[in-house]
């Protein structure tokens, strides 16, 4: 049992009270997660939508329609916040975070609950947005259906995100931002060192994409930055796609990232982090982690997998 305490929970109380984590109720709220009946804070957990649309054509289960339900099911819920931890697009195309965009203003239009209440975006990228690590075919796919460069250049999230997230999301893009709802503070890293694409996307291919190197560098900063300012008895949320170095479970380690953001969040004993990109089921009970902070693994909301 853990002896640091978050607003008179052990940590493993909090974990105990979770929500809405992943679409889900895992747990009855623990005593004292709550003012009164209402809980101190709600959010949505998703990760991996990889929404799969190509001048118009889905395929076979790349729609937005199970994100949309996801979103119906948090709406219902009354959710202060919902976060998605990356890979919403499936092939990294501006069309596809556009439809990422337009199911969330169909459920939340101007980011607004039925009943007026503020929702915040908490969106994060991930590798298959970089539109580099397309270990899985889909580049040579991609050349073919844009075989003209400038179009191809044009449809892409990783040579703009910014402007794609501007108009998908009606927000500025960061490659690293922090939110606060409700008081309580998150972090989020995209799956962005912010260096531009110089060479043709091919010669990146295979080498790891963006930045999994990178995660935790941005994050080390904002909290000798702002830490200092953090109430060490309230939790604070971190997202990135990459699982946390150490924190996943499965026999391979697909998906952890080079272990900079661990180092960090190891003095943060109330950190709770939230990630995706391995696809393993949230249904094992090891998808919650907890050692020198908490560690979430978020599953995905399409082509969950099981360890190797």
């Amino acid at each position: 049992r853990e002896n640091e305490e978050m607003n008179g929970l052990t940590r493993r109380e909090f974990v105990g009270g979770i929500g809405a984590f992943g679409g889900l109720r895992l747990f009855a709220a623990a005593p004292g997660s709550c003012l009164g009946d209402t809980p101190n804070l709600r959010f949505g957990v998703l990760s991996d939508l990889h929404i799969q649309c190509v001048k118009g054509d889905c395929g076979w289960g790349g729609g937005p329609e199970a994100f949309e339900h996801a979103l119906e099911y948090f709406r219902d819920r009354d959710v202060d916040a919902v976060m998605i931890a990356g890979d919403m697009s499936d092939l990294g195309l501006g069309d596809e975070l556009m439809l990422v965009g337009q199911t969330w203003d169909k459920v939340f239009p101007d980011d607004r609950a039925p009943n007026g209440k503020k929702v915040e975006k908490l969106f994060i990228t991930g590798n298959h947005e970089s539109g580099i690590f397309q270990w899985n075919g889909n580049l040579p796919r991609l050349r073919k259906m844009f075989p003209d460069e400038a179009e191809f250049r044009r449809q892409l999230l990783r040579y703009d995100y910014a402007t794609w997230w501007e108009k998908a999301f009606h927000e500025p893009y960061a490659p690293f931002y922090h939110k606060r709802v409700r008081g309580y503070d998150f972090l989020c890293a995209n799956w962005d060192d912010g260096r531009p694409v110089t060479r043709p996307l091919e010669e990146y291919v295979g080498k790891g994409g963006a930045n999994p190197e990178t995660f935790g560098v941005d994050l080390r900063k904002w909290l000798d930055e702002h830490g200092s300012a953090l109430d060490p008895k309230k939790p604070f949320f971190y997202q990135q796609h990459s699982h946390l170095w150490k924190t996943s479970y499965g026999d391979w380690g697909w998906g952890h990232d080079r272990g900079i953001a661990t180092e960090v969040l190891s003095a943060w004993p109330n950190a709770v982090s939230f990630s995706g990109n391995s696809h393993y089921s949230l249904t094992d009970e090891r998808s919650i982690w907890q050692g020198a902070f908490t560690a979430l693994g978020t599953a995905s909301l399409r082509y969950s997998g099981t360890p190797y």
